[in-house]
């Protein structure tokens, strides 16, 4: 049992409502967890790379791992298209999700969340995939070949990282006013 299931199994909720906080307070730290724990982990991951890279100029790694881990700046630059659509990604999830844990419960919503993931996730993967517009050859993998050569120069990976720091503020703040519109009607 999560230590959120716990909180609701005793009615935390209901405590928590007599703390000098608003339930838009309660709204704005939840979502501001959700940006801090994303940049932590994007720190964390960062700096994990980086110890590697210094291994793999040190040690001799086998299988020819120094030579792919060795930095340069190309790789580093390289990262950035990624890490912009991971937390691209993690932002619409969390802003679909966290709606629903305020209209549900800690409960409900963590045992909806695999379909919703599955759902964001899996299924538009699922459904590019069978339309056959990334079949060698077709227009769809030449238009996503011609995308992935202009996100990958230093001007797309600029335009890039803005666009995801834009979509996902953008969807964090209509998930916020919707939460908060949940969570104000919620009977707890």
């Amino acid at each position: 049992m999560s230590t959120a299931a716990y909180d609701e199994s005793n009615n935390w909720a209901r405590l928590r409502l007599t703390m000098p906080l608003s339930r838009r307070d309660i709204v704005t730290a939840r979502y501001l967890v959700i940006v801090a724990v994303g940049l932590i982990g994007t720190v964390i991951g960062l700096a994990v790379a980086a110890v590697l890279s210094v291994v793999a100029m040190i040690a001799d790694l086998p299988g020819g791992l120094s030579a792919a881990l060795t930095p340069d700046a190309s790789m580093w630059i390289a990262a950035i298209p990624g890490i912009a659509v991971s937390l691209l990604l993690g932002a619409i999830i969390g802003s679909i999700i966290t709606p629903v844990y305020f209209h549900f419960g800690q409960t409900k919503a963590t045992q909806a969340m695999p379909a919703i993931i599955i759902f964001i996730v899996f299924v538009p993967a699922m459904l590019l995939g069978y339309s056959g517009l990334l079949d060698t050859g077709s227009a769809g993998m030449t238009m996503l070949t011609d995308f992935i050569a202009a996100i990958t120069t230093p001007v797309g990976e600029c335009c890039t990282l803005a666009v995801a720091v834009i979509v996902a503020g953008a969807a964090m703040a209509l998930s916020a006013a919707v939460s908060l519109r949940l969570y104000e009607r919620r009977e707890l």
